[in-house]
């Protein structure tokens, strides 16, 4: 099933809620699924469909498509003004506006950077909007 095109924020935070929420169940037996690495890893892996990034890790954390939120290369000085401004895009704007400017600068640590992110600024509003809960 190809994505669906989202035309703001909200839509897109809907559908990161329904899928971390289809994992947890389908994972409901282990302690991984608790964990807020779990879903860190649930939204980064969907962000980084939507970027189309090729591998993608489906839920497991030991991949090397892992977040790197430890280091938060985003807040480099060489990256944060581009960061900030696709983050600001996505807000302002919409999603796929803002993937598209950032493939357009043809930078992959850009892209990276904006993953990484977009994926912190998406879990922190999701768990202060109540979305999802805090584990």
């Amino acid at each position: 099933m190809e994505p669906k095109p989202f035309f703001n924020i909200e839509d897109y935070l809907d559908e990161i809620v329904e899928e971390v929420e289809r994992r947890q169940k389908e994972k409901e037996t282990g302690d991984v699924q608790r964990a807020p690495e779990f879903q860190r890893q649930t939204i980064y892996d969907i962000v980084g469909k939507k970027l189309g990034k090729s591998q993608i890790n489906q839920g497991t954390t030991s991949d090397t498509t892992s977040p790197s939120h430890g280091d938060e290369s985003y807040n480099s000085p060489k990256l944060k003004p581009q960061v900030d401004s696709l983050i600001d895009l996505v807000f302002d704007k919409d999603l796929d506006t803002a993937i598209d400017q950032a493939r357009t600068q043809n930078d992959p640590a850009v892209l990276d950077a904006f993953h990484d992110a977009l994926v912190d600024k998406i879990h922190k509003q999701l768990i202060e909007s109540g979305k999802l809960k805090p584990i």
